[in-house]
């Protein structure tokens, strides 16, 4: 359930309080996605021209889980590679190495950045190199180790975040805060008028 501080008019969070939390949690989504999308829009924003294939993987997404340690809680989130669809994320990753061949051999190495690795780009990497593979388990916190794979080794250095998504966050927490305050008191509205 979303909080009511959120509208700022104490006659609509009266009416709020009175509703179903079925309609509270439909009225708070809504606002929800609307923040979501709205912040999705503020980071392709604060992406520079160069980067501009890095737009293409900024989305969102509002969930609900069914179970868990966070079940009915709505969350949402707004980066790289959220709210994508598998087919779509296989598109831009295969469209991404295609362009890879075309320039391999050329002064320039690498393809640059894209929807294929935007993640790099925005949240930074850890030293890398060429050569090897992680065997392991892939979950987050969990300790992989390398294994040879037969290629060329080649230290390819680190990248720093970009603080890209930090600007977007600074800059366009305001607005998403009018935006969903904005959502959530036209969806009180209009259901108090279906009532």
């Amino acid at each position: 359930m979303m909080s009511t501080s959120l509208t700022g008019a104490k006659e609509l969070d009266r009416k709020f309080d009175a509703m179903a939390k079925a309609v509270q949690n439909k009225i708070g989504k809504k606002a929800i996605t609307a923040g979501a999308k709205a912040m999705a829009k503020e980071i392709k924003k604060q992406i520079p021209s160069r980067w501009k294939g890095l737009r293409k993987a900024i989305g969102h997404s509002v969930k609900r889980p069914r179970s868990g340690r966070m079940k009915g809680v709505i969350t949402a989130k707004a980066g790289a590679g959220v709210g994508m669809k598998k087919d779509r994320r296989a598109k831009l990753v295969s469209a991404h190495e295609a362009k890879g061949r075309v320039r391999r051999g050329k002064t320039r190495p690498g393809v640059g950045q894209s929807a294929a690795n935007a993640h790099w780009f925005l949240a930074g990497t850890a030293e890398r190199s060429t050569g090897s593979r992680r065997v392991g388990s892939h979950k987050r916190g969990a300790k992989t180790r390398r294994v040879l794979n037969g290629g060329k080794v080649r230290r390819t250095g680190r990248l720093r975040p970009s603080g890209i998504v930090q600007r977007a966050n600074a800059m366009g927490t305001p607005a998403v805060m009018a935006i969903m305050r904005g959502e959530l008191a036209r969806g009180i509205m209009r259901e108090a008028a279906n009532q």
